[in-house]
């Protein structure tokens, strides 16, 4: 009898483990990848991509192609609240498999930051070029905006290339951070 229990409790145990497993491989495959064209003949596509998702950006991630041209026609606004995740392949050694980068869009006068982060952002393998498609420098920045949580906001940046970005006004360069609870992550980055 006291064997069987013994049985007993070892069953319960392994089947509450496989629940679990259950569970949350159920948990993380509810991730949404949304692949993203270049912008070959228009732009925005990474606009309307990231726009569309308002709401869910935690769940999904937007998977860039290699080589691939985006061409912001306005400011991207990461709500408080919601992680953007932007990811591309591990680039190779050839111009074809070289990182996709994020422009600004010739009609775009002015504009303080490509992202403005009231919430988390991680980039993967991005080259964020600091200059719009007729290659005149911009003020841009990529800004951590203050939302108040006391947690703060966390960017994660890995194997990005972070072209020259002007310093002005209250911005700091390449990332602007006026939030005060700050976590960056910067993994093989390059300023």
């Amino acid at each position: 009898m006291k064997m069987n229990m013994e049985n007993n409790k070892y069953t319960f145990i392994n089947i509450f483990v496989v629940i679990l497993l259950i569970f949350s491989i159920k948990v993380t495959a509810q991730m949404d990848t949304v692949y993203v064209p270049g912008d070959v003949t228009g732009e925005g596509n990474l606009n309307s991509a990231v726009t569309a998702h308002i709401g869910n950006l935690s769940n999904t991630v937007f998977s860039l192609e290699l080589n691939g041209y985006y061409i912001l026609s306005e400011q991207i606004t990461i709500p408080d609240g919601e992680h953007l995740t932007i990811i591309a392949p591990e680039p190779g050694t050839t111009q074809e498999t070289a990182p996709p980068q994020i422009v600004w869009s010739s009609n775009t006068e002015n504009i303080q930051s490509n992202f403005e982060c009231r919430g988390n952002i991680t980039l993967k393998n991005i080259w964020l070029l600091y200059a719009n498609t007729n290659g005149i420098q911009t003020q841009t920045s990529l800004e951590i905006v203050d939302n108040f949580d006391p947690d703060g906001q966390v960017a994660e940046f890995e194997n990005v290339i972070f072209e020259y970005s002007r310093i002005y006004s209250n911005f700091s360069g390449a990332v602007s951070v006026s939030a005060r609870n700050f976590k960056g992550y910067f993994t093989n980055c390059y300023f």
